[in-house]
């Protein structure tokens, strides 16, 4: 029933050839007349009989030249037909939506092996990768199963593909976004809807006709922001990310926990010196056991340290400056466990990277705190090269290098420039700069996005290029 209410782009494609053929009197009652009116539309859209009845029947894609010229003959806007026979490319392809890494990304293999395990078994549904301590964000989970999804024997067990969902504080309507926008990937016509469960159920339907796939669903919060991906496709397998257990199925007997805790101390060095010469290990060892093993933290204290590397500092120099900053500014050693110590942790190092920034670009600290405005996910590029522009007068290619600074310093989280050019932040990170940006500051940057919505928004054919953009993103222009 599902599949006749909402059929495939293929289908829809082939629907929509067949509803036009009837309003230009191409379609007659009596089956034994259908030749003659094929053959006039072959005649006047000078394709061949074979190519017509593949596009009418939709057994394949058919090509942008086969769908212009039956547009053509049809008196069809042939637009849409040309983004249902993009969702129709990408259903038939092998899908891959894992984020990429800015950076090198540390191995984990006890960690990996374990969820490897159990994703490449026949039997395995459900798996979840939660925090060993219970709402405790930067232990590397979104890193950790981006990199699973990259292992070659994914593409073996999931001939579906691998897509992946973020949802992070989505509720309602843009938690349906994120559902549509999977539906597209799956050659889905994209359709408004406010009901996630409905949503789901039509993902499932989707998924349920593809073989088995892999669907990551990453940071959930709550068990009911996580249930409309867990209904149907039975052949479908679910990688969940959350730090909250209570997010997890209460029948948690078909549903697998893998927990991601701190780095082992190899892994905690390996992260801490990326991007660095070698350093000696009695420079490493104060620091090491100071910043507790913790990905986030070892992380942003290596931006710190390489933008001082970068500036001139000699590593060992830079790197026991870092270190007596931290010892000045906060405990010892930071204790994991205890949230206040995690924030004070990310605050201390987050302040010696923007000091370092004000002292080399000073407009590079507002431009980098006005990203605050953007909430939680990955935010497309063309969207923060708008703001900028607005706020701070910088030319696309000029945010571009911007971006690329504030990733090499490990502000961002996430840096692409390909499709699709988005970044992103950490949630601990956001946290830290709805708290840095001034009141005043943070009034007139909502002033110019609203502006800037509200710009774009009396432009249809503008809104139409921007959907096409973000590649089925969400449109963080509508949150304002």
């Amino acid at each position: 029933m599902l599949d006749e209410q909402r059929p495939d782009a293929l289908r829809e494609l082939a629907h929509r050839f067949k509803a036009a053929m009837t309003q230009q009197g191409l379609t007659p009652g009596q089956p034994e007349q259908q030749e003659l009116t094929q053959g006039r539309l072959e005649k006047a859209a000078g394709l061949s009989h074979g190519t017509v009845s593949r596009a009418l029947t939709g057994k394949e894609v058919p090509t942008e030249r086969t769908i212009g010229h039956l547009a053509a003959a049809l008196k069809m806007d042939p637009l849409p037909l040309f983004r249902l026979r993009e969702q129709a490319m990408r259903a038939r392809a092998w899908p891959f939506m894992a984020p990429h890494s800015y950076r090198e990304v540390v191995a984990r293999p006890e960690l990996s092996g374990a969820v490897l395990d159990i994703l490449c078994r026949d039997t395995a549904q459900t798996v979840a990768m939660t925090t060993a301590l219970h709402g405790a964000g930067g232990f590397g989970k979104t890193v950790l199963a981006a990199e699973i999804c990259r292992e070659p024997r994914m593409r073996e067990r999931f001939p579906g593909g691998v897509l992946w969902a973020d949802l992070e504080g989505r509720t309602g309507a843009m938690l349906t976004v994120v559902i549509n926008s999977l539906c597209a990937e799956l050659g889905r016509p994209q359709h408004t809807l406010e009901n996630p469960e409905r949503a789901g159920q039509l993902l499932a339907a989707a998924l349920a006709e593809r073989p088995p796939s892999l669907l990551v669903i990453d940071d959930a919060w709550t068990a009911t922001q996580l249930r409309p991906f867990l209904a149907g496709a039975p052949s479908c397998s679910r990688l969940v990310t959350t730090r909250h257990l209570f997010a997890l199925p209460s029948a948690t007997a078909s549903v697998e926990r893998v927990s991601i805790g701190a780095m082992r101390r190899q892994e905690s060095r390996e992260l801490l010196t990326q991007g660095l010469p070698d350093v000696p290990d009695e420079a490493l060892v104060p620091l090491l056991r100071r910043i507790a093993d913790w990905p986030l933290l070892l992380t942003l204290v290596n931006g710190a340290i390489v933008s001082r590397v970068n500036g001139g500092d000699e590593p060992v120099a830079a790197l026991v400056f870092v270190d007596e900053q931290l010892r000045a500014s906060g405990p010892d050693r930071f204790d994991l466990p205890h949230a206040e110590s995690r924030t004070e942790a990310v605050t201390t190092t987050m302040e010696l990277s923007l000091d370092f920034l004000a002292a080399h670009r000073p407009d590079a600290v507002s431009r980098y705190l006005e990203l605050a405005v953007f909430g939680e996910g990955p935010v497309p590029l063309f969207l923060v090269e708008a703001l900028w522009a607005r706020t701070g007068g910088i030319a696309p290619v000029e945010t571009r290098f911007l971006c690329g600074l504030l990733a090499d310093m490990s502000l961002l989280t996430e840096y692409r420039v390909g499709n699709p050019a988005q970044i992103r932040l950490h949630t601990m990170v956001q946290a830290y700069l709805n708290k840095r940006l001034p009141p005043d500051h943070r009034e007139a940057v909502h002033t110019a996005y609203r502006h800037l919505s509200q710009e774009r928004a009396r432009n249809a054919h503008d809104e139409l290029l921007l959907d096409d953009e973000s590649d089925g993103q969400t449109d963080e222009l509508e949150q304002w």
